[in-house]
């Protein structure tokens, strides 16, 4: 099976959303996302999938969901995580595996994931969605990069188990 990798941003305290939108607004972020999973295959949620109309653009995209119908051309839905990965590996789709969220998605995959790519935002944030738990699961850190945006402090994290 092909190397599944979550990508995510959350802030120290996990948070990824708050009343459907993210806390905090990082271009650098959003370019990281776009160009690390441009040419690869993103499972996501359907939520995740309205959020990011265009991650069709370049990408194989499967979206968990029990309503196909709803699906923008190039997308294809499956019932749960374990057949989105089933999909991705019996259709030969491009590339790793990104799971993009949200956050139940990032629950279920959790156990799954060899790699996690994380912009860890410093800072508590109030939310309603989180990340799971990560710390004693990735323990070995392949890089870091720090950087510094719109008044925030937050690292480029890629970890692997």
């Amino acid at each position: 099976m092909r190397t599944v990798n979550l990508i995510a941003a959350c802030s120290e305290n996990r948070v990824i959303g708050n009343a459907g939108r993210i806390p905090w607004v990082l271009r650098g972020d959003n370019a990281f996302l776009k160009r690390q999973t441009l040419g690869q295959t993103v499972v996501c949620g359907r939520r995740v999938l309205a959020e990011w109309p265009s991650v069709t653009r370049g990408r194989d995209v499967v979206v968990v969901t029990r309503n196909a119908g709803a699906l923008p051309e190039g997308a294809r839905a499956a019932p749960d995580l374990r057949a989105a990965l089933a999909l991705a590996e019996r259709e030969a789709l491009r590339g790793g595996i990104y799971v993009c969220g949200g956050g139940r998605l990032y629950a279920e995959a959790l156990p799954l994931a060899d790699r996690l790519f994380l912009t860890l935002v410093k800072g508590v944030f109030p939310g309603d969605r989180f990340f799971p738990e990560w710390r004693g699961v990735f323990t070995r850190e392949i890089s870091r990069r720090r950087f510094r945006e719109n008044g925030l402090e937050a690292e480029f994290l890629v970890l692997e188990r």
